[in-house]
């Protein structure tokens, strides 16, 4: 079994489908932004910034049993 990270168009085009982590880009950059405009503010911003992701199954991780 085999899972990617960032689901990139070719993960679901290969002869086995790769299950992957789809991570949302625009929400990343968009905290990304925001923790840059508070330090440059001087202002404390998290250390760490918890972002949901998706899981995406292909036949990649299946069992062929």
């Amino acid at each position: 079994m085999v899972v990617g990270y960032d689901d990139i168009p070719f993960s679901s085009c290969l002869e086995v489908p790769l299950t992957t982590v789809r991570i949302p880009k625009k929400q990343m950059g968009e905290k990304a932004i925001s923790v840059l405009e508070k330090k440059i503010d001087g202002q404390k911003c998290d250390s760490q910034l918890k972002i949901p992701v998706e899981l995406v199954i292909r036949q990649s991780s299946l069992s062929t049993g």
